[in-house]
């Protein structure tokens, strides 16, 4: 455990897991106080990594952060190359963000350039979903630089946007570039993309909406495997979609609304909620119905008021809370199997860590489902031009 503040320190050397006590008692001496050296906290804790490493293990780096680095190397593009240089020793990084003033985007590259995963924790809750119940997929890798290149049929697509993902896009000539960095696959990790499309008037449903190609690297590899597939699939209106599908577009909704998009049509706070509404499904966490709690407070903020859901939400063992003053409770820890759900399609079981070509083909058999049930137009919504 390393503390960085105008200069960085081991607070713990490198310790089993067993021994808790001493793990609490060194943080229970935190503190905090003068300037964030981040460069020498990152430089020992990999260092200490180094020490400890463990052939064929997990060897990571957390690195907990608002990301306001102010003492020694601080430039974005430096902090870039010194976490792209450091994770050639085997030793990857996952960054945790806190704070009001944290620095997303930097945050969020850092992670990338260190093959590992960024979450930000606002709170006890999510801190608890992102290391205890995703523990897996923020720590255990099962593929690297995992790349996924669409290019839609213009037979069947007019235009089309891909809803978000901007800081996570590729030049077309980077997809078969093994030298260029992508994302990380976790074990248990999963991944929704929306496209927005403007199908071509009466054109054969027989004809694929696009082809897909993946590329991706085992854990220790470095050259990329590519498999392809056409994508052919009846389209549906979206109240023919499941719950999770419907409940994404909410999310998606939701964020346009929140970043002002220009793309965000006639979208409203009340039908994005009213959507999120009718696509609760199972929603043990009570995560979902939390989102219409933000919904709800979002519109106050821009000074409208809807009108009370009624609703109440509790997790197994806590009392239930009225949906607008949800907060959620982690319930406790269980033991899971290791399972990877593809939201709004299917769930299947991860293949052995060692099996990547069964993975990757199993992820393509699922694609399929997956990218078509983003082929449709959403109502609200006039026609433009592909941008």
């Amino acid at each position: 455990m390393v503390l960085y503040a105008g200069s960085a320190g081991t607070a713990l050397a490198p310790t089993s897991g067993a021994n808790k006590g001493a793990i609490i008692a060194a943080l229970d001496q935190m503190g905090s106080g003068g300037g964030t050296n981040g460069e020498a906290g990152i430089e020992q804790a990999y260092a200490l990594a180094q020490e400890a490493f463990i052939e064929g293990g997990i060897n990571r780096v957390i690195l907990a952060t608002d990301g306001d680095f102010n003492v020694g190397t601080s430039s974005h593009e430096a902090l870039l190359e010194l976490i792209e240089a450091k994770r050639r020793s085997g030793v990857e990084l996952s960054v945790l963000g806190y704070g009001l003033g944290h620095r997303d985007h930097t945050m969020e590259q850092l992670a990338d350039k260190g093959n590992g995963n960024y979450a930000y924790i606002d709170g006890f809750a999510e801190a608890h979903k992102v290391l205890v119940e995703e523990a897996g997929a923020t720590l255990v890798t099962i593929a690297k630089d995992v790349k996924i290149q669409v290019a839609m049929d213009p037979a069947r697509v007019r235009n089309y946007r891909l809803v978000g993902y901007e800081n996570r896009r590729l030049a077309h000539r980077d997809f078969a570039d093994d030298a260029k960095d992508a994302g990380e696959i976790g074990a248990g990790h999963t991944v929704t993309a929306l496209y927005e499309v403007e199908p071509v008037a009466g054109a054969s449903e027989q004809a694929p909406w696009m082809s897909v190609a993946l590329r991706y690297k085992a854990p220790a590899g470095k050259r990329s495997t590519l498999l392809t597939l056409p994508v052919v699939a009846a389209a549906k209106s979206l109240d023919a979609t499941t719950d999770d599908f419907r409940f994404s577009a909410a999310v998606a909704s939701f964020g346009m609304l929140l970043r002002q998009s220009e793309y965000a049509g006639q979208t409203t706070w009340a039908s994005a909620r009213a959507l999120a509404r009718e696509a609760l499904g199972d929603d043990p966490s009570c995560r979902r119905h939390e989102l219409l709690t933000l919904v709800t407070r979002a519109a106050q903020a821009s000074g409208q008021t809807l009108p009370s859901l009624g609703l109440s939400c509790a997790i197994e063992g806590t009392p239930p809370a009225a949906v607008e003053e949800i907060e959620v409770i982690p319930p406790p820890v269980e033991a899971t199997g290791d399972v990877v759900e593809v939201r709004s399609t299917v769930t299947v079981s991860s293949p052995p860590q060692r099996d990547w070509k069964a993975w990757a083909l199993e992820v393509l058999r699922l694609l399929p489902p997956l990218v078509a049930l983003p082929m449709f137009v959403m109502a609200f919504r006039r026609r433009r031009r592909r941008r």
